[in-house]
């Protein structure tokens, strides 16, 4: 439903945003980060009160929506020191991508997010070749689970679609 999708795009900002406050007040060695965190925590927060309120506008805006998310995670990974799980963020757009939009539209997620993760981890000064190297699984989890994400309801529908045929041949009903 495009209205779900709405509510979880606006509500994947959002958290993305309080993630960040939160994150950027705890105790930290290198505090260099916490003027962009605290940068783009805001402009998550607008991108969120924005989704929210554009919610009734259809699956553009939700497409357009998640990959600005996924955009928004590059630029989160591009600026936190250290580095983290902040990668796996990307997860929250890519899913929201695979569950309401489908095949086409997580095609262009997936590509999205391996720019944009690549980009970030390209702009980050402190990321070395070795950490670049160990978040390699991390584009390739977000592809698998998409994946999965996508096909799980294919599955779920083709079953239930047999569910009739099924329930007059088996042999106890």
């Amino acid at each position: 439903d495009v209205d779900d999708a709405a509510e979880v795009g606006a509500a994947q900002y959002l958290a993305g945003s309080f993630l960040l406050v939160a994150l950027a007040a705890m105790p930290d060695p290198d505090p260099t980060d916490h003027t962009a965190a605290f940068l783009l925590a805001g402009l998550g927060m607008v991108a969120g009160t924005l989704r929210w309120m554009a919610r009734d506008s259809g699956p553009m805006a939700s497409r357009v929506a998640n990959l600005g998310c996924i955009v928004y995670v590059g630029a989160i990974i591009a600026t936190a020191r250290p580095l983290g799980a902040a990668a796996l963020l990307m997860l929250w757009p890519v899913m929201n991508t695979a569950y309401f939009l489908g095949r086409r539209d997580l095609l262009a997620a997936c590509l999205v997010a391996v720019g944009s993760l690549t980009a970030g981890l390209s702009l980050n000064p402190t990321v070395t070749a070795d950490v670049a190297l160990q978040l390699v699984p991390t584009a390739g989890i977000l592809v698998a689970t998409s994946i999965l994400v996508v096909l799980l309801p294919e599955r779920i529908d083709r079953l239930l679609r047999h569910l009739p045929r099924t329930a007059s041949t088996y042999v106890l009903t």
